[in-house]
């Protein structure tokens, strides 16, 4: 068994709000639940009951009230299942006309400054959005782009769009023109949100001609919409506000539970973007879940998560806002002016949630944070976008905060939701996810189909839930859908995470498992070896690929060097890599090579990109470089003929 490194209180237990959707199946159905398995088993089983009593339990706000929450499809009932049958409900209006404790509601920063919003400022200016977008002839089901930084002017037109049924997408300013063209050109959008410029690491950067290219390539955009002063052509969004007299009344459109909310797009690193179209009820319930029974989160809250408008999490920090916690916004680099800055933001403002990744925590620690003492009023620390390591855990009890659940959690944009994550009523073990999911039939199969346990093999889920895709945007028959996710097992969502579930039900995540290793034809997961490669001082950041020699393929370990110094690789420290990580992991993970290089590429969420290292160091193309944070870092690869010799 695991180490368990904390466990709830049990009077926090009692006052959950877990304990209290409990006493509701107890009191309206005689359902007792003795364990979280329990629990769990029953929501995956009995699909209709578990989400139409939580929907009557969040309080959702439906105009028209469902026959029933769930009727399986056939002959895919993922994809052919009907949710919610017959409501009509409005996603804007469910987060807006809300109660909760905090005001303001809404809390926006920079590298430099704070602004924020009361409950009525945020109606105010969304009221007054939401007229502009009218005037415009935006209506139901048209696209609403925006290339937008992540502060609460974006989430006021955000909920504008949503107000009225229109379908939003957005994109972080730091996307080249290629990498916005790729998503937008899909899409169409009548309108487009635009910063004018964005700040990181103490510079602004100018995102004007880059807009200004956007728009002269999209015929479909009528209207560009500045989200600052901009010089350019174009509407202003501080003129559309200031037309608002504070009248805060908004005209929700009634919308089925499956209109179309948003599209986020996949990291288009190795292909084209995919265009994921989310639901409006399912994000609305999934997020609501998650935050609520999982979390614990309610209007007594205060809720952070680093991300940007281009990553998921956005969405799903945003919801937080139904269920009356107020939601704090961060826009620049997180180790701004240094390594504390976010920690410190934390105590002065007094947040309860704070969410960030792994790889934030790994650079927390190799720089030596320590807030041990501070964060009185942090209760839950959250991690994804890569597996937390069980070091990373020793690590956040010792130097973050020891009375503290430390939730990793995992899912994607796919779902724009999670498949693991945490419980604030149940203990955290090292190294390991909390929980599934409820409501998400989630196991471990094999090559073959078959359901394992204390064993590695492929994430599933088994049963549908609210948050699957509605569609791939312009793939009315579903082809696309279909190939990406029920391919490789038939009616069973494929999600392609390497991953084991414990005996206690705890998950560990490995990496992709499209990038995971094989040497000898043993499949290894990347994240086995970045465990122990992160151990080093020497070393910032490592990537591990398989490289295809003589019909076998070898491992390759990619090292920046913490000296910023490719010299700093040593023969000693190469040696000393090499030895340890047979003796922590096997024999099997160790290295053929182990090449310093001066950069790793990147998602612009911050993901190293394993697949696209592999293609090119196995001589592949690789497309859509625009995709990455840092394309150089690839094309140093693709380029660098000294690295053919040392393989």
């Amino acid at each position: 068994m695991a180490n368990i490194l904390w466990s709830p209180n049990p009077a926090s237990v009692e006052d959950s709000l877990l304990t209290a959707f409990q006493t509701q199946l107890s009191s309206n159905h005689g359902l007792h639940f003795n364990s979280w398995n329990e629990l769990h088993r029953f929501s995956v089983t009995e699909i209709d009951l578990f989400w139409s009593e939580f929907a009557k339990f969040a309080g959702i706000k439906f105009s028209t009230p469902f026959k029933k929450a769930f009727i399986p499809g056939k002959p895919c009932h993922f994809r052919n299942s009907i949710w919610f049958d017959g409501a009509r409900l409005n996603y804007a209006e469910n987060l807006l006309e809300v109660q909760g404790s905090k005001d303001p509601i809404v809390c926006s920063f920079t590298e430099t400054e704070k602004h924020q919003l009361s409950r009525q400022q945020l109606k105010c200016q969304v009221a007054a959005m939401t007229e502009f977008l009218k005037e415009k002839g935006i209506e139901s089901g048209d696209r609403v782009a925006a290339i937008a930084a992540n502060n609460q002017e974006t989430l006021v037109c955000f909920l504008a769009a949503a107000s009225i049924g229109a379908i939003w997408s957005s994109c972080s300013p730091d996307f080249g023109v290629e990498g916005i063209l790729d998503r937008f050109t899909q899409i169409n959008p009548k309108i487009l949100f635009a910063a004018p410029h964005y700040s990181y690491n103490g510079k602004l950067f100018d995102c004007q001609s880059k807009v200004k290219q956007v728009k002269e390539s999209l015929d479909s955009i009528s209207s560009t919409v500045w989200l600052k002063v901009g010089y350019l052509n174009g509407e202003n969004f501080q003129d559309i506000i200031k037309k608002n007299n504070g009248d805060s009344s908004i005209s929700y459109q009634q919308l089925p539970f499956d209109h179309p909310l948003y599209i986020l797009f996949s990291s288009g690193t190795t292909g084209s973007p995919k265009c994921i179209v989310h639901r409006a009820g399912g994000a609305l319930i999934q997020h609501m879940k998650e935050h609520q029974l999982h979390l614990d989160i309610s209007a007594k809250d205060n809720v952070f998560y680093h991300t940007t408008c281009g990553w998921m999490m956005w969405n799903w920090l945003v919801s937080a806002l139904a269920s009356g916690a107020r939601v704090n916004f961060y826009d620049g680099s997180p180790v701004y002016p240094n390594h504390e800055n976010l920690f410190e933001l934390a105590e002065r403002e007094e947040w309860n949630v704070f969410g960030t990744s792994a790889s934030f925590l790994l650079s927390a620690e190799k720089n030596k944070v320590n807030t041990q003492g501070k964060l009185k009023n942090l209760r839950l620390l959250l991690s994804t976008g890569s597996p937390l390591i069980p070091e990373q855990f020793d690590f956040v009890y010792k130097k973050i905060k020891k009375d503290l659940c430390l939730s990793s959690i995992s899912g994607g944009t796919d779902i724009v939701s999670c498949f693991a994550l945490g419980a604030v009523t149940e203990p955290v073990r090292k190294g390991e996810i909390q929980v599934k999911g409820l409501g998400m039939d989630v196991d471990c199969f094999s090559e073959q189909g078959r359901s394992l346990i204390a064993e590695k093999g492929e994430l599933v889920c088994k049963s549908p839930f609210p948050a699957v895709p509605l569609e791939f945007w312009n793939d009315k028959e579903g082809k696309r859908l279909a190939s990406s996710y029920f391919e490789r097992f038939p009616n069973v969502w494929h999600h392609g995470d390497w991953l084991e579930i414990t005996k206690e039900g705890g998950l560990i995540i490995f990496g992709r498992s499209d990038a995971t290793l094989n040497p000898g034809g043993v499949r290894i997961g990347t994240a086995e070896l970045y465990r122990v490669v992160d151990s080093f001082p020497e070393i910032v950041e490592s990537i591990a690929v398989g490289h295809q020699s003589e019909g076998s393929e070898k491992i390759v370990l990619f090292v920046v060097m913490k000296s910023g110094d490719t010299k700093g690789l040593t023969p000693k420290l190469h040696d000393e890599i090499r030895l340890k990580i047979r003796k922590e992991a096997s024999p099997r993970h160790v290295p053929a090579n182990i090449i310093a290089v001066p950069e790793i590429p990147r998602t612009r969420s911050g993901k190293a990109v394993e697949i696209a290292v592999r293609r090119c160091i196995n001589g592949e193309r690789v497309d859509n470089l625009h995709a990455l944070a840092n394309p150089e870092a690839l094309k140093y690869f693709q380029d660098l003929e000294e690295l053919k010799s040392k393989i």
